[in-house]
C-alpha cells in the first residue's frame, strides 16, 4: 500500500510496530556457602560460623524464590564473676524472597524467613565454692528472620550480601544457683542483628 503526500508524491507506508516480546522466565536452582555473623547480646560476644543455603527461584522482571538456610555458630563463652559457660547455636530457616533488578545482573531482594534455633549452654567449673551451675541444657526457640540482600547473578555464579534481624518468639535466659538462690547469668536479646556473605553457583 502507498500513501500520497500533500504534494502528490507517493511513499511506502511504514510497517506496523511489533509488540515487544515479554522477558523470558528462567528457573534457577542454586547452592551457596557463606559466613554469618550475629550479635545476640554483648555478654555473648559476636556469634559467627558457616552458612549453607539452597534456593529455587524464577527470574524474569522480578526474582521470586524460596530458600532453605542452615547455619552453625562456633561455641562462644559467657563469662561472669562466678562461672564461665559455653554457648553454641545451630540455625535452620525457610525463607521466601522477592527481588527487583538493579543493573544488568544485580537484584535487591527482600525476604522473610522463619525457623528454629537450637542453643546449648554448658556451664563450666564455678569460680567459687558456694556457686552451683545448672546442668547443661538445650533450648529450642522459634524465630523469624526479615532480611534484605543484594545479589549478583552473573553467569553460573551467585554472590550475595545480606543484613538480617533474628526475632525470637520465646524469651530465654541462663541462670546459676548461688547459696541456694537462682540468679540470672545472661539473657539474649529478642532481636539480634546479623550479616551473611555468600557465594555459590546454579545447578539449573
Amino acid at each position: 500500500p502507498v500513501v500520497r503526500s500533500a504534494k502528490g508524491a507517493s511513499a511506502p507506508s511504514k510497517p506496523p510496530a511489533r509488540p515487544l516480546a515479554p522477558p523470558k522466565t528462567a528457573l534457577l536452582l542454586s547452592v551457596a556457602a557463606g559466613y554469618a555473623l550475629e550479635l545476640a547480646q554483648p555478654d555473648f560476644g559476636l556469634s559467627h560460623g558457616p552458612d549453607l543455603e539452597v534456593r529455587l527461584a524464577s527470574r524474569s522482571k522480578r526474582l521470586l524464590g524460596a530458600r532453605i538456610v542452615a547455619e552453625r555458630f562456633f561455641a562462644t563463652r559467657v563469662v561472669s564473676s562466678d562461672v564461665t559457660a559455653t554457648l553454641q547455636t545451630s540455625v535452620l530457616r525457610g525463607s521466601f524472597d522477592i527481588g527487583l533488578p538493579l543493573g544488568r545482573e544485580g537484584f535487591a531482594v527482600w525476604a522473610i524467613g522463619a525457623g528454629l534455633d537450637w542453643t546449648r549452654i554448658a556451664p563450666g567449673a564455678p569460680h567459687a565454692i558456694d556457686v552451683t551451675p545448672l546442668a547443661p541444657r538445650t533450648d529450642l526457640v522459634p524465630m523469624l528472620r526479615p532480611e534484605f540482600r543484594y545479589e549478583m547473578l552473573g553467569g553460573p555464579m551467585v554472590f550475595a550480601v545480606s543484613v538480617f534481624a533474628d526475632i525470637a518468639l520465646l524469651a530465654t535466659h541462663y541462670d546459676l544457683v548461688e547459696a541456694g538462690n537462682s540468679r540470672r547469668l545472661a539473657a539474649p536479646w529478642l532481636v539480634r542483628p546479623g550479616i551473611v556473605v555468600s557465594i555459590g553457583f546454579h545447578i539449573l
